[in-house]
């Protein structure tokens, strides 16, 4: 079996409507705890957003009905990064699958598999990485270093850190999507085009509408987009449900009949009122290790749909900058972290509803102590410097940084350290390679 693309009769016979793709998620549920199965994982990242959800399940199936399990004890699975309760924070991701009938319950996520101390008897026996290129730095090395060698396949749109081994087929492109990426591969296998991309079905759909959210709706003035995500969504339009929600499909090969539907998952996705601080962080997370070994810096990126200003407000505490502080303090603690960089995007009221990024860093109070014993006005001082160093490392890659003014609502919470983008269309895609250059160069205070 070639990882790369097959021309081998589908393993199952069949269009994959609703039914059909709950009743492999089901199987595949069922056999993550089955003593004796060798379960080949499709593994989205760890923000687990719309792109991810959808590329691990519409790749999962597709190697499935490629015959990647064929043997009766093998399954093909998709594995969603994230512990279940938060799935509900991905609000998009959860309207368009309860809508395309896809069954929610019968996903697998962080809580039902542990891919690193899977249950006993169930062996990991392949892992293939999509929408990220690099096992989450929070595994044990030796757990990491476990599973790295079992990575045969990696498709991702993100920058490559070479962590996988030399012997995996890797896809490594930049597409404004990773679904563009999951569909070509798709497209390539004749049987899986006809059936896993069935016109109606939910996988269609689904990397239909991961491409759109994530490219701004093919805006040619985003710089995520390319001529791959367009011709993506046209190739997949005419196989889109012909209604999802309240929004009709019938004609979603006419631009202007996609604007509903796009501009329905964006309002779903940015629309996080009612959300505490702490939600708000962990709803679109990521961490890494910058730098090698065990002194290397661990930096977090939380992403999410509230002006830094409004952010206070979520938690109900009376001062908007306490309620933030302790909710960062907490988070980044909880997660072990030296640095945790928050990114809100957003449309500006202020600014005749125009899109627009703000930035701030948080730096966990025992961050750059330099070990037990060093003094609160020592920290401080280290603490500014590393703090005026990440804005001025991130400036260029996000355009210019804008300082936010220190008493209009939360924004206190950062020290003087809360910007905003001057470049809104700059992502976590710019700022973790950017990053990750400086503080690979940066020691770290012991």
């Amino acid at each position: 079996m070639s990882w790369r693309t097959s021309a081998a009769p589908a393993s199952t016979a069949g269009a994959v409507d609703a039914t059909a793709l709950n009743a492999f998620l089901r199987a595949g549920q069922a056999a993550a705890t089955t003593p004796g199965t060798k379960l080949y994982v499709v593994m989205g990242n760890e923000a687990a957003d719309l792109d991810s959800i959808a590329c691990a399940i519409a790749l999962a199936t597709s190697l499935d009905r490629d015959g990647v399990a064929a043997e009766a004890n093998e399954r093909v699975i998709p594995l969603i990064a994230i512990p279940r309760d938060d799935f509900s924070l991905r609000a998009d991701a959860a309207w368009l699958l309860r809508d395309l009938g896809v069954d929610v319950s019968s996903l697998v996520f962080l809580d039902d598999l542990d891919v690193a101390a899977p249950p006993s008897g169930v062996e990991i026996a392949g892992l293939t990485l999509v929408d990220h290129n690099a096992l989450s730095p929070r595994l044990a090395a030796s757990a990491a270093a476990a599973l790295a060698s079992k990575t045969v396949l990696v498709i991702d749109h993100h920058d490559d850190e070479k962590k996988y081994p030399d012997t995996a087929f890797v896809t490594i492109e930049p597409t404004g999507s990773c679904a563009t990426l999951v569909f070509e591969r798709i497209a390539k296998t004749r049987s899986c085009a006809r059936d896993v991309l069935c016109a109606g079905g939910p996988i269609a759909t689904m990397l239909f509408a991961a491409v759109l959210i994530d490219t701004q709706n093919l805006d040619p003035a985003a710089t995520r987009s390319t001529p791959r995500d367009v011709a993506a969504v046209d190739a997949l339009a005419p196989r889109v449900a012909a209604k999802v929600g309240d929004v009709a499909l019938v004609d979603a090969s006419d631009a202007s009949a996609r604007i509903g539907f796009y501009e329905e998952l964006k309002r779903r996705r940015f629309d996080q009122r009612g959300l505490s601080p702490r939600d708000l962080l962990r709803r679109d997370y990521k961490q890494w290790t910058m730098g090698d070994g065990r002194w290397g810096w661990e930096v977090g990126v939380a992403s999410f749909g509230v002006p830094l200003t409004e952010m206070g407000g979520r938690g109900g505490g009376d001062d908007a900058s306490s309620v933030v502080t302790a909710a960062c303090d907490a988070f980044a603690r909880e997660r072990g972290l030296d640095v945790l960089v928050l990114m809100a995007a957003f449309d500006d009221a202020n600014d005749g509803g125009a899109f627009a990024r703000q930035l701030a860093f948080w730096l966990p109070s025992a961050a750059s102590s330099g070990g037990a014993g060093v003094d609160a006005e020592t920290r401080s001082k280290r603490d500014a410097v590393l703090r005026e160093m990440i804005a001025e490392t991130l400036a260029p890659a996000l355009g210019g940084l804008e300082r936010l003014d220190a008493e209009e609502g939360a924004v206190g919470a950062f020290e003087g350290r809360a910007y905003a983008q001057r470049d809104a269309r700059a992502s976590r895609k710019k700022l973790q390679p950017a990053m990750a250059a400086r503080l690979s160069e940066t020691p770290k205070p012991r």
